[in-house]
């Protein structure tokens, strides 16, 4: 017996070939006896041949897989060899993949990347059908970097940590998951209660990505809405809060938190949770009022304090969370590595441990970066001016650090016989959306404006950003560029800097490393700038800034005469209402 098992382990095969002597012995004695052989890969027993086949009984003891595979199981072999040799060549090639495409996916178990929207995970036919058609009616033509690596995460149902360039496809990663998690058996329930929670730091973000979900949902019965002041006062029939008829909902989080607060609206139901723009979104600020007890008076005036008591809401114990931004300092990825379970993130574009690669890699490869010497802050008109007759393409976005400076550049400008516009907080949600309008339209070439349209903003045919006033960091200069080479078109960013920046040095040499990392050209000597430096107060007598006078062609005598003037008539009468 031990001779037996020894010849087993040494790789015998059985050997059914009839012996005479043997067989007859064997047959006397035993019955029938089996051989062994190390050489032969036959398989026969004593006795008249037999046709051997995967359904015979010798096929059973064909330990060692020697038979022959029928052609069908040839067929379904896999090329790579199978077992482990082809799952290893499966996966060296999606890392070769995900490398061309400058894709990093960091987590337990991430799934391959999604190279169509044909293969879209989704078990609905009839949805699958619906996100297609609404797909090619896009004119997409196949997923982004962000799209390929994002639909797969969160169609499993994980939570994720993605940053990607400014206008590659962050929105609708997000949007097609969300709408997918909607449909699914578990979440069809009664409408008692929205089922998902996209927030945005700005309304006109939030009103853009709305206008998206539509776009791709259309056809289906979803109900979708932006929480606004309006629509939080409404009340349906039966006397609750109306957004308990919506499935999805798109806010901002001081918005929200005030209707939450107000028991106008539930949480306890979503089931996906995402957050756009989520470095703006975990931005520290300074907190509201509180009492003796350290109970607060007024909601927190930090976006963090706010998202935080949002997610605390959210209850349901399977909550999906994404944060999706063009950006991610590493306080950021702290903030957002607590509320996060078991993520997978991802990252397109340069990927480093380091901020500042973080944010070259934000910036879209089709976007030229220009540093401009304007000397004095009275340079940067002149410079402006000569810009614009260049002959450059509508429409432009001119980006300052306030709204009063917008507006003394727009005094400035609008006798240049330029279509232009401005656009600050002051103007209210409707003439904001008029005029964001007017430049889709072509009705308005230069649209000045502050950092309020610096995040998220979808101008697609935007061809020019140029920064009047030096971004305060390089993430605001990242969101500000972003505007445009949206979509992989070209773009342009021009950025004025004047002696009093670079005798600053922070801002400046930030922006120079980002132009630098990105593939631009800066002059050596910025890199050796000072990080920092104390922050002048404004000149003039304002409050606030960065120590920049006022934007105007008028002499200082000018404006004191026709301060004396103005004075004058209100003393006197001359057409002023007195008091």
């Amino acid at each position: 017996m031990e001779d037996l098992f020894r010849a087993l382990r040494a790789g015998t095969k059985f050997k059914k070939t009839s012996q005479p002597g043997a067989c007859a012995a064997a047959n006397k004695h035993h019955g029938t006896r089996t051989s062994l052989s190390l050489s032969s890969p036959s398989l026969s027993t004593c006795g008249p041949p037999t046709n051997t086949n995967t359904s015979s009984p010798s096929a059973a003891l064909d330990f060692f897989r020697s038979a022959a595979l029928p052609d069908e199981q040839k067929k379904k072999r896999p090329r790579g060899g199978g077992g482990r040799m082809g799952e290893k060549h499966e996966e060296d090639e999606m890392r070769a993949f995900r490398r061309r495409l400058r894709i990093k996916a960091r987590g337990e178990n991430v799934p391959d990347c999604l190279p169509s929207f044909s293969l879209l995970p989704c078990p609905d036919a009839s949805l699958k059908r619906t996100l297609l058609r609404n797909i090619e009616s896009s004119q997409w033509k196949e997923p982004t970097p962000i799209q390929m690596q994002a639909l797969p995460v969160l169609a499993m149902g994980r939570d994720l940590l993605a940053t990607a360039p400014t206008g590659s496809g962050k929105t609708a990663a997000f949007v097609l998951p969300t709408l997918l998690r909607l449909e699914k058996a578990e979440a069809k329930l009664l409408r008692n209660g929205p089922r998902a929670l996209l927030l945005a730091p700005t309304r006109e973000l939030a009103s853009q990505i709305c206008g998206e979900v539509q776009r791709l949902a259309a056809g289906r019965a979803f109900k979708v809405a932006v929480v606004s002041k309006a629509l939080a006062a409404t009340k349906d029939e039966a006397g609750q809060g109306v957004f308990s008829g919506y499935d999805l909902l798109v806010a901002t989080p001081m918005r929200l938190l005030q209707a939450l607060r107000e028991g106008r609206v539930d949480l306890r139901r979503v089931r996906a949770v995402v957050l756009d723009e989520a470095d703006k979104l975990f931005e520290l600020g300074r907190e509201g009022k509180k009492n003796a007890a350290g109970e607060s008076l007024e909601p927190d005036k930090s976006f963090l304090g706010q998202v935080d008591e949002i997610l605390a809401a959210c209850t349901y114990p399977e909550v999906q969370r994404a944060l999706f931004s063009a950006t991610l300092p590493p306080l950021i990825q702290d903030l957002a590595g607590s509320v996060l379970r078991d993520p997978v993130s991802v990252s397109v574009g340069l990927p480093s441990n380091r901020s500042n690669y973080t944010h070259a890699a934000a910036v879209p490869e089709s976007v030229t970066q220009e540093l401009v010497f304007v000397g004095r802050e009275e340079g940067k008109l002149l410079a402006l001016r000569q810009l614009l007759k260049q002959g450059v393409l509508p429409p432009i976005l001119v980006f300052l650090e306030n709204k009063e400076r917008a507006r003394e550049l727009y005094h400035e400008l609008c006798y240049d016989h330029l279509r232009v516009d401005v656009m600050h907080a002051d103007r209210s949600t409707e003439q904001r959306a008029a005029l964001l309008e007017k430049v889709r339209a072509g009705a308005v070439w230069v649209l000045l404006c502050t950092d309020l349209c610096a995040r998220g903003l979808d101008l697609r045919a935007v061809n020019v950003v140029v920064n009047y006033d030096l971004p305060p960091s390089c993430v605001t200069y990242v969101h500000r560029v972003g505007r445009t080479g949206r979509a992989g078109r070209a773009g342009r960013a021009v950025t004025f800097w004047t002696e009093r920046d670079m005798e600053e040095g922070g801002s400046l040499r930030a922006i120079a490393n980002v132009i630098k990392l990105s593939g631009g050209q800066v002059p050596s000597w910025m890199a050796g700038l000072k990080k920092g430096g104390k922050k002048k107060g404004r000149e003039g007598g304002r409050e606030g800034g960065r120590g920049r006078g006022r934007i105007s062609t008028r002499t200082a005598w000018d404006v004191e005469k026709a301060k004396r003037r103005k004075e004058g008539r209100a003393q006197g009468g001359g057409g002023m209402k007195k008091k």
